[in-house]
């Protein structure tokens, strides 16, 4: 089972006038580096390549499926969101601030669900995590 997901404002909603591509895959099982994660790698680049020759551009900060950072088995990116969540670098927000805003486009919703309560469940269990956000919200500081 996957699925995949548009991310950022596109996962908003928002990306009508400007769309670029930001996308993600999550897969049941796999390591990165593994069978599954090598075939999502492939999948991901032909959509990627996809989107592209339809009128929608690579994304020029890489958030796209074909890139390993937004590609993994459901274990992978509960990682990744731990590693977000408690790092607190401003790359690590700027990916929650992209990835939190999912909608999940093809394949398993009920792996997207379980990936976003996950997340969302990490980021309430946080309360420095939730502080930066808020001020970053309040101030209106760009995180990179």
């Amino acid at each position: 089972a996957y699925t995949v997901l548009v991310l950022g404002s596109g996962g908003r909603g928002e990306s009508l006038m400007a769309p670029d591509q930001d996308n993600a895959i999550v897969f049941a099982d796999g390591e990165p580096g593994g069978a599954e994660d090598s075939w999502f790698k492939n999948l991901g680049t032909k959509l990627a390549d996809m989107l592209d020759i339809s009128g929608v551009p690579y994304c020029k900060g890489g958030v796209m499926a074909a890139n390993a950072a937004f590609r993994g088995s459901l274990d992978t990116w509960k990682r990744r969101v731990e590693d977000w969540v408690r790092r607190l670098r401003p790359e690590d927000l700027l990916n929650v601030d992209i990835v939190y805003d999912l909608r999940p486009v093809h394949g398993d919703t009920i792996l997207a669900a379980q990936f976003l309560e996950y997340a969302y469940d990490r980021a309430h269990a946080e309360p420095v995590f939730a502080k930066l956000l808020g001020e970053q919200m309040t101030t209106g500081n760009p995180f990179t």
